[in-house]
């Protein structure tokens, strides 16, 4: 997360990745304001045109909305937030949704100072917007799975497996592939941890320790 701008009562803000999404839902709450890019269709365009029905343009503008609620699955790529807008083009009162998602920008605004504990989320996720706290490796001999333990919860973020489709046989693999397969992990895992990041490596201890 980025903080463009920021003013008594208000931030603009560019959301940067999912977890951002996270910590947005939590700034959204009743009582406050949010704007950004949106659409809405201008009923005004409608009509007949040529014996057949014209639908209504979708016009692109700034849509502030009073929030009324918002809606977020853990690990989803965008953010509804619902509302009354109370600054657009056209529509003034009319209710409205808007979709947030990761490279948009937006402007929270509130009557009063923003409290502490949400300068500080906003200071945290501008921190660490992106990175994992921990990463876990559940090693077996023929399967690696790399989760990833953020401030918003635990996802599965790559697999990597020499079982093949069906039923596994428990045939045993030859000592150059399976060498092969656990540097390829190791390479690919290392390309995709940040720097820094605490790895916990589990599973059954020979597969784990090499």
């Amino acid at each position: 997360m980025q903080v463009l701008k920021r003013d008594f009562g208000l931030y603009r803000l560019r959301i940067d990745c999912e977890d951002d999404l996270w910590t947005l839902a939590r700034l959204c709450v009743k009582g406050r304001s949010i704007g950004m890019l949106g659409e809405r269709r201008d009923q005004t365009t409608a009509g007949q045109e040529g014996g057949r029905a014209k639908p209504a343009e979708r016009k692109k503008m700034w849509i502030k909305l009073a929030i009324q609620s918002n809606e977020f699955q853990t690990f989803a790529d965008s953010l509804r937030v619902h509302g009354i807008i109370e600054e657009a083009q056209f529509d003034l009162g009319s209710h409205h949704t808007h979709l947030v998602a990761v490279r948009d920008d937006v402007e929270l605004t509130t009557n009063r100072e923003f409290p502490l504990v949400d300068k500080d989320l906003i200071r945290q996720a501008c921190t660490d917007s992106g990175k994992a706290k921990v990463v876990i490796l559940v090693v077996e001999s023929d399967e690696v799975i790399l989760f990833e333990v953020s401030g918003r919860g635990i996802r599965e973020v790559s697999t990597w497996t020499m079982r093949g489709g069906g039923k596994y046989t428990g045939a045993k693999v030859s000592e150059g592939v399976s060498k092969s397969f656990f540097e390829k992990i190791a390479n690919e895992s290392n390309d995709s941890i940040h720097e820094g990041t605490p790895i916990v490596i589990c599973g059954p201890g020979h597969a784990r320790e090499r």
